[in-house]
């Protein structure tokens, strides 16, 4: 199967891989498993006190293009305010030119990302 630039550049080079430490303030978690296959997603993130996202990991043992699409993500949300982050992952699928038999998981990716928003601003209530 043929990458386009940016699948590879996610794929091959990660930088936000990993899970960070749910014991510090204002950090959520969200996790789900693929139900055709045995793909494991958890997606963490933390804000700052603007609710702004600061930091952002993944972890899955999924396809390139759900390992590019969490990365994707992760980079376009860093630096954002909860409620100013893309949930319409149309154009990010877009942009990895994902073949249509991977969007079944792609969807689960979107799911536990809409999923991490969600624990957030129920933490943001909370305060």
């Amino acid at each position: 199967m043929l990458y386009n630039d940016l699948v590879r550049d996610c794929f091959f080079y990660p930088r936000h891989v990993g899970c960070l430490d749910l014991s510090i303030p204002c950090t959520v978690l969200a996790s789900a498993q693929c139900s055709s296959s045995r793909v494991r997603i958890v997606l963490s993130m933390r804000c700052n006190v603007q609710q702004e996202v600061e930091s952002m990991q993944f972890k899955t043992n999924g396809n390139p293009y759900q390992i590019a699409l969490l990365e994707l993500l992760c980079r376009s949300s860093i630096g954002k305010k909860i409620n100013q982050l893309n949930t319409d992952l149309k154009s990010f699928v877009d942009q990895l030119s994902a073949p249509f038999q991977v969007l079944p998981g792609l969807y689960t990716v979107q799911n536990t990302y809409l999923e991490l928003i969600q624990l957030m601003n129920k933490q943001w209530e909370a305060v």
